[in-house]
């Protein structure tokens, strides 16, 4: 089997990959510690309280087990993945729950209430690019180790949705969308804008897509 090409712009990639993976194996190490203390504890449940459920804690952990795991592939996409349909809002909520992998969230305050308001937007395109976007774009508006707020905001209409990414101070958020960002946009139909600070993804919507297949 012949190997997939990589990307252009990988090497920009790259750093916060590894990164996102480290937080990855510290999570799910965490979750395995876990359920290997629930299963010590089960073997000597006399001293657990009547309302202690340890059914309910294994199945929460299994839950943020398969969340983990449906991260790595989200991560490190087969190259065969083919478009499907989902709701805007979902794809940048994984954006999100990834970017917490990342060592250094806690310098970030992170503003997603442009996120909530408006209907549900329908795509068809592969999520994992459209989450590596958002993840380019987030890394791309921070930079690395800076304490930043940082605000996504999603908006649209009947022909197309678009995300936008930006952060505060100004400062943080004068990098070029960069290689990889923009390798992304002929998998997502995209296009790409940078408005001063403020870096800007729009996609053909579900409806449009679908117009277009019956022109």
């Amino acid at each position: 089997m012949s190997e997939q090409p990589a990307r252009p712009g990988a090497d920009e990639w790259l750093p916060t990959l590894e990164c996102l993976l480290r937080g990855l194996a510290h999570g799910m190490g965490n979750r395995v510690s876990a359920v290997s203390a629930l299963a010590d504890l089960s073997s000597d449940a006399t001293g657990l309280d009547e309302d202690f459920s340890l059914t309910d804690l294994l199945r929460n952990e299994g839950v943020a087990m398969r969340t983990m795991l449906q991260s790595v592939r989200m991560l490190a996409p087969d190259g065969r993945s083919r478009p499907e349909a989902f709701v805007a809002s979902e794809a940048a909520a994984d954006a999100l729950e990834l970017l917490q992998l990342h060592q250094d969230w806690r310098l970030w305050t992170i503003d997603d209430s442009g996120l909530a308001a408006g209907p549900a937007f329908a795509l068809r395109a592969p999520r994992w690019a459209l989450v590596h976007a958002l993840l380019a774009m987030t890394s791309r508006a921070v930079g690395m180790s800076e304490p930043a707020t940082l605000r996504v905001a999603l908006e649209g209409d009947d022909a197309s949705v678009t995300f936008s990414v930006s952060a505060s101070p100004a400062a943080a958020c004068l990098q070029g969308p960069g290689e990889y960002l923009e390798g992304l946009m002929p998998d997502l139909h995209a296009t790409l804008h940078q408005e001063g600070g403020t870096l800007r993804l729009t996609l053909p919507s579900l409806a449009e897509l679908r117009r277009r297949e019956r022109a």
